[in-house]
């Protein structure tokens, strides 16, 4: 009872992640796109569009690998892992997992720092505060903590990473 409850709340988690990074990044491209229009074709840029994308983006990236992390998709130090041989591959394995949550929770703990410290700094050209975009490090850290955990609980998720993608992907049409 208990494991199907934890692939559930893994699988709905990874659905939110994979939709938000996706739709960060199509409404990036749009906004890059409309950016692209008004500069260059009716000569009347404007300063949010470019710094929204940026933002957008840092986004998408730190979202982004939570899902790569869920799937495995990461590159990994597979030459090193081979030659481990079977037997030892999953402790490689779990070291490696190790290492990655050890960053990742530094990453979690900075950044938070960094978002406290952000915290009175607006943006020049979207006049929000610049917390917002540290936030995504701290965030996508603690989704990809999440991830990491998952993975080992349940290495077995290509499948369920796919499947979460492509409901994030259908959700957006």
């Amino acid at each position: 009872m208990t494991a199907m409850i934890l692939k559930v709340i893994d699988r709905a988690v990874l659905r939110f992640v994979a939709f938000a990074a996706s739709l960060a990044l199509a409404v990036a491209a749009t906004l890059a796109f409309v950016q692209v229009i008004l500069r260059f074709v009716l000569s009347s840029p404007v300063s949010w569009t470019d710094a929204t994308t940026q933002l957008l983006i840092v986004w998408m990236v730190h979202l982004g690998v939570a899902v790569t992390m869920r799937a495995g998709a990461l590159v990994s130090v597979d030459a090193v892992r081979r030659l481990a041989g079977v037997r030892a591959q999953p402790v490689f394995d779990l070291i490696c997992a190790g290492i990655t949550l050890a960053f990742l929770g530094n990453l979690v703990w900075f950044g938070i720092e960094m978002v406290e410290r952000a915290a009175s700094q607006n943006h020049p050209a979207l006049g929000i505060s610049m917390s917002w975009g540290y936030a995504a490090v701290p965030v996508g850290a603690a989704f990809a903590i999440v991830a990491v955990i998952a993975r080992i609980l349940d290495p077995a998720t290509e499948a369920a990473t796919a499947a979460a993608a492509a409901d994030a992907e259908g959700a957006r049409t």
